[in-house]
């Protein structure tokens, strides 16, 4: 048989939008089964959504947006984007970016994206600010996840649980408190950020903060698992919605994390401010105010 001589004359390159990879604090991995990933232009609200696709290596990624498929067909090098990033008329319209779980463990959200974006998305500043909270090592770009008080707890975790309301201003009633962050702190380290949902329930799912006691000496008393407790601090970042508003069904990634720091109180009136909560080994944690079985959030 006569070898054949091929000669390559072209080779197609495609560039994808948009991709991301979603991490969940709790378990310290990223996320790729299960989760709705999809994007549509905001300047239409009525277009048809892209949905996402994942990568064998966990990657969601977004292609066929519209308006964008001709700036696929490149080959996503350094003269590539270079022009990408020049002026065009008319401009490129901004896209909205929607998450959410059909399997119910994590909370959805949506944030704005300027598209085709070089690169992975990447966590959002003030957000991930320790190793629990962000995947190690330098230059790892990725979403949060937020556990919703639906997920099941995975073995060996903390859970901590609350339904924030707040006192509506100039009457006795109350709201849910949604959307809101919640921070849970030891020794003023922050161990877990978790999300309220639109019924301001509240699940943080972390790892214990410390290992399970190490037992020196063999004439020393065992120590009770039961017995290992934790004092975690709890603060809250919240922005009380205009009047009547109504709550989304997701809420802007942007404004959950531009919400401004709120007490938590422990008693409502007078207001007291919730002291550090004892998290026991083993126990799932209620936090609540006095009186009540919901958490109250002090806005005014």
């Amino acid at each position: 048989m006569s070898a054949v001589l091929v000669k390559v004359l072209d080779q197609p390159a495609r560039v994808t939008p948009f991709g991301a990879r979603f991490w969940d604090a709790a378990t310290r991995r990223f996320i790729g089964d299960r989760l709705h990933v999809r994007a549509f232009p905001r300047s239409d609200t009525r277009a048809r959504a892209t949905e996402g696709f994942v990568s064998p290596g966990g990657v969601f990624l977004l292609a066929g947006l519209a308006g964008l498929r001709d700036l696929e067909n490149g080959r996503g090098d350094d003269a590539y984007w270079a022009g990408v990033g020049q002026p065009v008329s008319p401009p490129r319209p901004p896209f909205r970016v929607e998450m959410d779980d059909p399997a119910g463990r994590f909370l959805p959200y949506w944030f704005n994206a300027d598209l085709p974006k070089r690169g992975l998305y990447s966590s959002p500043p003030g957000l991930a600010t320790s190793p629990p909270t962000s995947p190690p090592g330098a230059g790892v770009d990725c979403l949060p996840l937020f556990s919703a008080p639906t997920r099941p707890v995975p073995a060996a975790l903390a859970m901590l649980r609350a339904q924030l309301r707040i006192k509506v201003a100039g009457t006795d009633k109350d709201k849910a408190a949604a959307w809101a962050l919640v921070h849970a702190c030891w020794k003023g380290e922050r161990v877990c950020t978790g999300l309220s949902d639109r019924e301001g329930r509240v699940a943080l799912v972390f790892a214990y903060p410390e290992p399970r006691p190490k037992h020196l000496h063999r004439s020393s008393p065992p120590q009770s698992f039961s017995e290992k407790t934790w004092m975690i601090a709890l603060e809250a970042r919240y922005t009380p919605r205009a009047g009547d508003d109504p709550v989304p069904e997701m809420e802007s990634l942007e404004k959950i994390l531009a919400q401004e720091a709120r007490p938590l109180l422990k008693a409502v009136s007078p207001a007291v401010v919730l002291p550090e909560q004892t998290l026991q080994l083993g126990s799932e944690l209620v936090v609540h105010s006095d009186g009540s079985s919901y958490l109250f959030v002090q806005t005014t």
